[in-house]
């Protein structure tokens, strides 16, 4: 039963979709941290505004429009708070970066 769906047409239309949602669904943990809606689901978002040399610019006016914590693909969290510096990069803190 599984292996005859595996050789059907229907893995090629959910391949895709199961390798842009998993991102997603594997990071719940930072699904409540705001952020554009492309960013929770790909990184092709990060992509396209590195790829255009404004990265920068749109992740400082993601911090202005949506607070400290921003988050700029399914797997990163921008941090534009200068007190967070020493609780997340500090020696011996247990803050895990990964």
């Amino acid at each position: 039963m599984f292996l005859s769906f595996l050789f059907t047409p229907w893995v090629l239309l959910a391949a895709p979709l199961l390798f842009f949602l998993l991102p997603y669904l594997r990071n719940w943990q930072i699904q409540d941290i705001p952020g554009p809606f492309l960013a929770k689901f790909s990184n092709l978002w990060y992509l396209y505004e590195n790829r255009r040399t404004r990265r920068y610019k749109t992740v400082y006016d993601l911090h202005e429009k949506h607070g400290k914590l921003v988050r700029i693909q399914p797997n990163q969290v921008s941090i534009a708070d200068p007190d967070a510096i020493p609780i997340v990069y500090g020696h011996g803190t247990g803050f895990l970066k990964s």
